[in-house]
């Protein structure tokens, strides 16, 4: 796509995007009307980030984004982008050969359920290894642990196909991937599929800590440059992490991909790690949003943190005042997912562990 072309498409989000948002204001906070709106905010709340949006605009008037938010100029074969990078001190747990917990599950072998592994069980056969023993299932066992030994890719796939997205020993297998290739998703775009993507966040993890890779828009025209760049972060990865990315993040930057005519992302195995937090939490919280589960179970607390519904809107404001206040919540607001995750990662590993 051709700069003019790019810069057209630019001006028509920006006045789609103005002219019909996302969200529906509900009068005096109803709460039976929130629920007949798929993306609704209270009028408190919208007047509440309205003045903050206010003060922002006061705060940074005149202000470049390069001095707003720091970072560097990125220069690759399709254009320019603008790259943000802060390390948080983290470290993750893993290990390099399969999990006693893992070689003790009987029905990752094809033909064993429920009953099948009651059974085998009182007749004294615990781990895998103990089915070579058994004439129906030594063939199977024996490729299990073959599949095992292969390496977490191979590992998680196969619980994932036997026993679901969210079974915790999925979790446990996955300290099997060398932490520094592990990559940490997160998205920020203007909106459903078929929008541009305004903020890519990715987070690699090495031993001074977490490495936050932002690339932000600066205009609508910077996303080509920063696909690219993104899929060299991705590139040199044995896993991906994040939050809803296997139903929203992975499967929108390959739209995006697509849209520029780019080839698809490399496959990696995917911990997803919303289905985890909501087979362990969904009876304890009200919700499994992020935020939510970041104050219950990681005691982050997010001050005047954007609700996403807003980011398109408030991304335009930028792009129409110049005022890069309303761009640095967003920014904020995406680092922090990038941190929560290998955090929340450890923690539900630790839980996984507590019922395996």
């Amino acid at each position: 796509m051709q700069g003019t072309d790019l810069v057209s498409v630019s001006q028509r989000w920006q006045a789609r995007i103005t002219a019909s948002p996302d969200y529906a204001i509900v009068p005096h906070d109803n709460v039976f009307r929130m629920g007949l709106h798929a993306s609704a905010i209270g009028e408190s709340t919208y007047n509440h980030f309205g003045q903050y949006y206010r003060e922002l605009c006061r705060k940074y008037t005149g202000i470049p984004v390069e001095d707003a938010i720091p970072g560097s100029s990125i220069i690759n074969e399709d254009g320019e982008c603008y790259l943000v990078q802060n390390i948080r001190p983290m470290q993750l747990s893993s290990h390099h050969q399969p999990d006693q917990a893992v070689l003790n599950e009987l029905r990752l072998v094809r033909g064993i359920g429920p009953k099948g592994e009651n059974t085998l069980r009182q007749r004294g056969c615990k781990t895998i290894s103990d089915l070579f023993h058994h004439r129906r299932y030594q063939s199977k066992a024996a490729h299990v642990l073959e599949v095992l030994n292969a390496g977490p890719a191979s590992a998680t796939h196969l619980i994932r196909s036997r026993l679901g997205p969210s079974h915790p020993l999925g979790l446990i297998a996955s300290e099997g991937f060398t932490p520094e290739k592990i990559r940490f998703l997160d998205l920020e775009t203007l909106g459903i599929f078929g929008r541009p993507v305004i903020l890519f966040g990715i987070g690699c993890l090495s031993p001074k800590g977490l490495t936050i890779h932002q690339f932000v828009l600066r205009d609508i025209t910077e996303e080509p440059a920063a696909l690219t760049a993104v899929r060299e972060l991705l590139g040199g990865a044995d896993a991906l992490v994040s939050y809803n990315g296997r139903s929203f993040d992975l499967p929108y930057l390959n739209e995006r991909c697509a849209y520029y005519g780019f080839d698809p992302l490399p496959s990696l195995p995917h911990i997803d790690l919303l289905h985890y937090a909501r087979r362990m939490w969904r009876e304890q919280i009200p919700d499994c949003r992020l935020s939510t589960v970041e104050q219950k179970f990681l005691g982050v607390e997010r001050e005047f943190d954007l609700p996403g519904m807003l980011v398109p809107e408030w991304y335009m404001k930028y792009r129409e005042t110049g005022n890069c206040g309303p761009l640095v919540p967003i920014v904020r607001h995406n680092e922090q997912d990038i941190a929560s995750l290998p955090l929340l990662l450890n923690l539900l590993r630790s839980k996984a562990r507590e019922c395996c």
